[in-house]
């Protein structure tokens, strides 16, 4: 176990004891080392008359936000150059860190070009990311172009410059140019693309460099923060995905009888699985869809607010937690 699933056990250890009186332990019969080719619980618990198999799962929030943090750690460590210091990079806000390796590749080389150049503590510089798409003309008339996102602000000036209305089809990301060439760069290229799509050219394409600020701060260690923001989420639906993809990994080392209790302790490391949520759900499974669904789980508790809670039993449990 590690030091989390072992704060959990032992809190566990704590609980049963005040709710029966008896002293309970961690066996010293390790059941990974003993049943290495199978999937086992954490530990075996034990008191003098009773056995009971503990399986930790943590809930950390849906899966995609688990993915996106995990991402951002991730990128921490290999984004970071060569020149010491610790970098912060600012992608546009919707432009999600859940990067390719080619795009990551690339971005690391442009970190490498412009690190070296800031002063620790000083002005920002700017990432140069190629962007490209596709320019289509809506209608003949009026004066106009906008893109997916809605019309960002410098798309407002290459309007007044084009005859017709156009559009960019950027599906990804909104064009993020906020220096002043990066801005009038950009104006110059939508024009210069419209004007070629006017006068008759197929399949044209605007080029343009997007411009994320970067900063250098005055550490000693190599890194690089990547400022993000994780989209909006329904809490209920977030909880709900939390919760059942616990129960279904912790059910899975329950596949054979390890004691006379199985107990699934729920850790809650997610803001919205509080107890109550967690019973909420829970207690939506009739009995028998409970037993069908979720196999030799007898007991499910949860480890927040530094005590355990009991959340869920099943009727036919030997002794109550």
């Amino acid at each position: 176990m590690n030091k989390r699933e072992t704060i959990c056990v032992n809190a566990l250890l704590r609980h049963l004891k005040r709710e029966t009186g008896a002293v309970w332990s961690i066996s010293d019969d390790a059941l990974d080392t003993r049943y290495p080719d199978r999937r086992t619980p954490e530990c075996i618990i034990i008191d003098r008359n009773d056995t009971a198999a503990v399986e930790v799962k943590a809930l950390k929030g849906p899966q995609d936000q688990s993915d996106f943090f995990g991402d951002l750690k991730y990128l921490k460590r290999v984004l970071a150059p060569q020149t010491p210091g610790h970098v912060i990079i600012g992608p546009p806000y919707d432009n999600s860190p859940r990067w390719d390796p080619k795009f990551i590749r690339l971005l690391k080389a442009d970190i490498e070009r412009v690190a070296p150049t800031l002063q620790p503590g000083g002005e920002k510089g700017y990432l140069n990311i190629p962007r490209r798409c596709r320019v289509v003309r809506a209608n003949e008339r009026g004066a106009w172009a906008s893109c997916y996102h809605g019309r960002p602000e410098p798309l407002r000036a290459a309007g007044e410059l084009v005859s017709g209305m156009y559009m960019l089809i950027d599906e990804e990301a909104c064009a993020s140019v906020d220096s002043h060439d990066a801005r009038h760069a950009f104006i110059a290229a939508v024009t210069s693309a419209c004007n070629e799509v006017k006068n008759g050219e197929a399949d044209v394409w605007v080029k343009w460099l997007d411009v994320w600020p970067i900063w250098r701060l005055p550490r000693r260690e190599s890194s690089v923060e990547v400022i993000a923001v994780w989209g909006a989420f329904s809490v209920p639906a977030a909880v709900n995905q939390t919760i059942w993809k616990a129960v279904q990994d912790g059910k899975r080392k329950f596949d054979e009888r390890w004691a006379n209790r199985h107990i699934l302790l729920l850790d809650s490391q997610f803001h919205f699985t509080d107890v109550d949520a967690v019973k909420a759900v829970l207690g939506d499974a009739p009995q028998g869809d409970f037993a069908a669904a979720y196999g030799e789980i007898d007991e499910i508790v949860l480890y927040w607010d530094k005590r355990i809670w009991p959340v869920f039993r099943k009727s036919a449990t030997v002794s109550t937690v």
